[in-house]
């Protein structure tokens, strides 16, 4: 809890004065929360992913577990709404760091919306 709140203040202390940044730490920060949601959201598509990589021939997008994802639609719904959701650098450099494509995030907020 603490090290939530110390990153917090150093994420609030660097927007508020961003040329105290030169190295670019408030990214690292913003990549750091984006692994914890993209952790959560792993389980909504994990069984996308798995089909994907060990039934490549059968893969379709109709194979999404539309239920489960619906089960999961508050920590989808938080991952599309946070602030940094925006930033495509950030949505790539994290989609590459968890072998995620983009098209499976936005193919899942259309089966929430």
């Amino acid at each position: 809890m603490k090290a939530k709140n110390m990153s917090d203040n150093i994420i609030k202390q660097l927007a508020d004065h961003p040329h105290q940044d030169p190295l670019g730490f408030e990214q690292i920060l913003i990549i750091e929360d984006y692994k914890r949601i993209f952790n959560n959201l792993l389980a909504a598509y994990g069984r996308l992913m798995y089909i994907k990589q060990f039934y490549p021939k059968s893969y379709s997008r109709q194979l999404i577990d539309t239920d489960y994802c619906i089960s999961r639609r508050e920590e989808i719904l938080i991952a599309r709404d946070n602030s940094y959701h925006s930033s495509l650098t950030v949505m790539r450099e994290i989609s590459k760091l968890h072998k995620i494509e983009l098209g499976w995030v936005e193919e899942l907020e259309k089966v929430v919306s």
